[in-house]
């Protein structure tokens, strides 16, 4: 990989198919959420490439403390899937 390939990491599901009362993306397993397991195995796969988070935007800060320390680059996704791909 090199460092012009990127990633869009899509983070905005709401988990009500799942019935949780949190976005699935903020789910814990094994003691890290979703977000955290996503993105550590896109950068394990892709060590040089850029990597975009769509977020809600009242996720935003909750996905910044989750993904602090990382080069993760998080942006504020639309109100559908298509849009936050389209705003990566």
């Amino acid at each position: 990989m090199t460092g012009t390939t990127a990633y869009v990491l899509l983070a905005g599901g709401g988990g009500s198919r799942l019935g949780a009362h949190i976005p699935k993306q903020f789910i814990r397993v094994a003691g890290k959420t979703i977000l955290q397991h996503s993105y550590e195995y896109l950068r394990s796969y892709a060590p040089q490439a850029r990597i975009l988070v769509t977020v809600p935007a009242d996720s935003l800060q909750t996905a910044r403390e989750l993904l602090q320390g990382t080069n993760a680059e998080i942006l504020i996704g639309g109100a559908s899937r298509q849009e936050s791909a389209r705003a990566a």
